[in-house]
């Protein structure tokens, strides 16, 4: 019996010493009540409308000469109607590089989007860090990535103490 005793006390010691801390926060949240966010996100637009003013007006050019080659192709010989094809076909290909060069997976949007987004990120996450050691947390979650919560107690958000460090509040 006193074995038993000495085991369950011992368990309960065991798992009170590894009791964890776990709080979460809403980055995105955070980032949209950020200044430098909404500034970030102004220019990623304005820049982007312009690059993609540039694309439709490359494409509209190559509607152009299509419906000018269709209006003459009957007058043209094999020679200047393969010409004319050639110079439609590498202007709608000039038009498809600049649309992949600008919004393709690692185009120029994405790495502008690092590039302005990062730092704000990585002030997020420098906070979260401090405050959670400040604070004896082991874990810290992002609630609003893709993380399957089925429930979080609001008594752990950190999302106010986060933004109240980085001066938001």
């Amino acid at each position: 019996m006193k074995t038993l005793l000495l085991i369950a006390v011992s368990v309960l010691m065991f798992l009170t010493a590894h009791t964890q801390k776990v709080g979460y926060v809403e980055l995105q949240q955070i980032m949209e009540d950020m200044p430098e966010y909404a500034q970030a996100n102004e220019e990623i637009k304005r820049q982007s409308d312009l690059w993609k003013a540039d694309i439709d007006r490359k494409f509209r050019e190559v509607e152009d000469l299509y419906n000018q080659y269709m209006e003459t192709e009957g007058g043209m010989t094999e020679e200047m109607r393969r010409q004319k094809q050639q110079e439609i076909y590498d202007a709608e290909r000039s038009a498809k590089e600049m649309k992949d060069q600008k919004f393709g997976p690692e185009g120029e949007l994405y790495q502008l989007q690092q590039k302005k987004f990062q730092p704000l990120t990585d002030r997020i996450h420098e906070t979260i860090k401090k405050m959670a050691l400040e604070q004896g947390y082991d874990f810290v979650f992002d609630k609003s990535s893709t993380t399957p919560w089925l429930y979080t107690n609001p008594e752990h958000n950190l999302t106010i103490a986060v933004r109240k460090m980085l001066g938001l509040e």
